[in-house]
């Protein structure tokens, strides 16, 4: 399922399908050339990586593939090196095995996202952390189209909105680090949130609020209040 580019005039009809040939470049495993852009180069390996991972049918050792060829082209210093010649990737591989392929590919896509797509489906993510919102669409034929915006350093989490073939949406959202916390991330400035004692207080203050309004709802079902 890798998709050739212009230095691969073959294409993947004249070998086995799912089969990366070791004599493939890293740019040719990726389907890009060589002067392309580091955002290329991140699109080319979700797309790939997608359609290529085991759980939508893909091969596992291209999918593996795939995730060899980024961690080298998507690392600035890895990649001059391997373009100078100096490195043949067999330093940077070694170890490289499944596990630590998906690691990858979940915190390039998000766990939520890949395992709602399917060909043919529009899922559409945002995934907010280390200050950034990152918002990715993959599209029914598994390409990529990303945004990325500052975002609070404090808030993390994953929401999802899935588009049906025929037209239907399911929307998700998964919090990380408990609602009360990124509650208060959202709402207590990085400005406050720092200053001291009246920070830490506030933050404390707010993150309590889902506890007491859930604590409180308790109360009111059960008849004590």
């Amino acid at each position: 399922k890798i998709v050739p580019n212009s230095r691969d005039p073959q294409g993947p009809a004249s070998r086995p399908q799912g089969v990366a040939p070791a004599s493939m470049s890293l740019y040719e495993v990726l389907g890009v050339n060589k002067d392309a852009s580091p955002e290329e180069i991140r699109k080319a390996y979700r797309k790939q990586a997608l359609l290529n991972h085991p759980d939508k049918g893909g091969d596992k050792a291209v999918f593996i593939k795939v995730s060899e060829a980024y961690e080298v082209l998507g690392d600035e210093s890895k990649r001059a090196s391997y373009d100078r010649g100096g490195d043949t990737g067999r330093e940077i591989f070694q170890g490289f095995d499944f596990g630590r392929a998906s690691d990858m590919f979940n915190a390039n896509f998000g766990e939520s996202l890949m395992r709602q797509w399917q060909p043919g489906m529009t899922v559409s993510g945002t995934l907010v952390t280390g200050g950034k919102r990152i918002s990715i669409t993959i599209n029914p034929d598994g390409s990529t189209d990303e945004r990325e915006f500052a975002a609070n350093s404090r808030a993390k989490y994953r929401s999802t909105t899935t588009t049906m073939p025929g037209g239907g949406t399911m929307h998700a959202v998964h919090i990380e680090g408990g609602l009360g916390t990124n509650l208060a991330a959202l709402l207590v400035p990085d400005f406050l949130a720092t200053l001291p004692l009246i920070g830490p207080a506030t933050v404390s203050m707010v993150s309590w609020v889902p506890t007491v309004l859930i604590g409180y709802m308790m109360l009111r079902c059960f008849g004590f209040v």
